[in-house]
C-alpha cells in the first residue's frame, strides 16, 4: 500500500517538475493530516490526506509568513512551491534528523536544546493573538472544546469495553470525560498544538534544533498543550524549560498533565480500538489510581 502511495506521489512530483533530480526517496506517513515525500533527505513535499487540510492550507501559509518575523533562531517552513489545486506543497530543509530521546542523554545537548525550546515557546506564546483571529477564524473559548454529541460518542465507545476495566476505574473515566466539556481554557495564546519529536528537526551533531515543522494544527489555546510532549522527557530537561519559561507559573505543569491524560483517554477507544490490549487498559487505569 505504502509503495503504491509513494509511486503516486513521485509521479505527481515528476509530472510537475520534470527537471528535478534526486537519488533517494522516503515516504513518511505518520502524520494525521499529511503525508511527506522526502527527496535526498532535504527536499520536502507535503501531500494533504484530507480535504479539510487542503482547504486550510492557504491560512497556514499566511500564518507562517507572519511567524517568519516573530520566531528567531529556529527556522520554520517557508514554502518554495504550492500547486494551484493545493495537491502538494514543497519546502527545503538542510537535513532531516528528527529529535529522539536518546539524544538528550548528553547533558550538554540537553541544556542547549532545552534552551531553544523554552525560547521558541516563549516567542510563539507571546505573539499578539489579535494578529491571528481574523486568519484562523477561531473562537478562543470554543476551539477544540468538545460538543455534547462527541462526549456521548466517546462514552459509548467505552461502554463497549466496560468489562475490561475495574468498576471503580470505569466510573472515574466516565466522570473525567463528562467533566471535560466544562474545562476552562487558561491564558489562551497562539500554540503549535502538535509540538513533539516528529516536528523537531535537529543538527548533525544532535545538539541544536534547526527546524520546527508542521504548523497545520496551530490554534489559539491553553499554552500548556505545547508542554504535553515534554512530560515524556527527562525530568531535568523539563525543569530547565519550566524554570526559564516566564509566561506562566508552575500550574502549567498540572494543566499539561491534564491534557496528556485527556489525549490518552479520548484517543484510545476511537483510534486504537482494534488494537486494544491489556497494556492500553493499564495505562488508563493508572491515571485514576489514588
Amino acid at each position: 500500500m505504502n509503495q503504491n502511495t509513494k509511486e503516486k506521489y513521485l509521479k505527481i512530483i515528476q509530472d510537475n517538475f520534470p527537471n528535478i533530480k534526486f537519488s533517494s526517496t522516503k515516504l513518511i506517513t505518520k502524520w494525521w493530516s499529511n503525508d511527506i515525500v522526502l527527496l535526498d533527505n532535504n527536499i520536502i513535499f507535503r501531500f494533504p490526506k484530507e480535504e479539510f487540510t487542503k482547504n486550510n492550507f492557504s491560512k497556514e501559509v499566511k500564518l507562517l509568513n507572519i511567524l517568519q518575523t516573530e520566531i528567531k533562531n529556529i527556522q520554520i517552513p517557508n514554502y518554495k512551491y504550492i500547486s494551484k489545486d493545493n495537491i502538494f506543497w514543497w519546502y527545503n530543509i538542510i537535513k532531516w534528523i528528527e529529535l529522539k530521546k536518546s539524544y538528550l542523554k548528553n547533558n550538554q545537548n540537553q541544556e542547549k536544546i532545552a534552551k531553544q525550546i523554552w525560547q521558541f515557546l516563549t516567542q510563539l506564546h507571546s505573539i499578539d493573538i489579535n494578529k491571528f483571529t481574523w486568519l484562523l477564524d477561531i473562537n478562543v473559548n470554543k476551539h477544540y472544546s468538545f460538543d455534547p454529541w462527541y462526549i456521548d460518542y466517546i462514552i459509548n465507545q467505552y461502554k463497549e469495553i466496560e468489562d475490561k476495566f475495574h468498576i471503580e476505574t470505569y466510573a472515574k473515566i466516565i466522570k473525567f470525560i463528562q467533566e471535560s466539556i466544562n474545562y476552562e481554557i487558561k491564558n489562551p495564546c497562539l500554540t503549535h498544538y502538535d509540538f513533539q519529536w516528529k516536528n523537531i528537526i535537529i543538527s548533525d551533531d544532535k545538539n541544536k534544533i534547526n527546524w520546527i515543522i508542521d504548523f497545520s494544527d496551530i490554534a489559539i489555546y491553553d499554552p500548556a498543550v505545547d508542554f504535553v510532549w515534554l512530560l515524556w522527557l527527562p525530568k531535568n530537561f523539563l525543569n530547565i524549560v519550566l524554570e526559564n519559561y516566564k509566561l506562566d507559573n508552575w500550574d502549567i505543569f498540572k494543566r499539561a498533565t491534564y491534557y496528556k491524560n485527556k489525549q490518552l483517554i479520548f484517543t484510545s477507544p476511537e483510534v486504537y480500538k482494534k488494537f486494544w490490549d491489556l497494556k492500553q487498559i493499564e495505562k488508563i487505569e493508572k491515571l485514576f489510581i489514588a
